[in-house]
């Protein structure tokens, strides 16, 4: 059993050019060029502090292991057999997943740009396999 989340941070990337198009359409073209520097400085600093915070998150199923990795560091690793429950939901905009382990500790995973298609049937078919 196999499974790997996709990771959507590269599209923080997009902010500042959002926020120009918002911009243009509330400014207009004649005062425009007043508020294009500000916007990118702004949405390119507020994109980089987004894309940092999520860039290394991941969830994986490898054969019989699942792994929560947070960050570059905080890597977290599971057996079938430590597994007591999980759930997944939505919080403010945020997939999170909790996981109870047999030892009533809990963990949780929470990210904007995570996408689980297919993680809950995975989940299930590697907690009954």
């Amino acid at each position: 059993m196999e499974y790997q989340s996709k990771n959507n941070a590269a599209a923080a990337w997009l902010i500042p050019f959002v926020l120009l198009g918002i911009d243009f359409f509330v400014v207009g073209s004649a005062s425009f060029q007043y508020v294009l520097w500000p916007t990118l400085i702004g949405g390119g600093v507020g994109a980089l502090i987004f894309w940092a915070a999520n860039k290394d998150m991941s969830v994986s199923i490898i054969n019989d292991k699942l792994i929560l990795k947070k960050s570059y560091t905080e890597i977290k690793e599971y057996t079938k057999d430590e597994i007591a429950s999980y759930r997944i939901s939505k919080d403010q905009g945020k997939t999170v997943i909790r996981i109870v382990g047999n030892n009533k500790s809990e963990y949780e995973l929470a990210s904007m740009m995570l996408d689980l298609k297919g993680f809950d049937e995975a989940m299930t078919k590697f907690l009954t396999n």
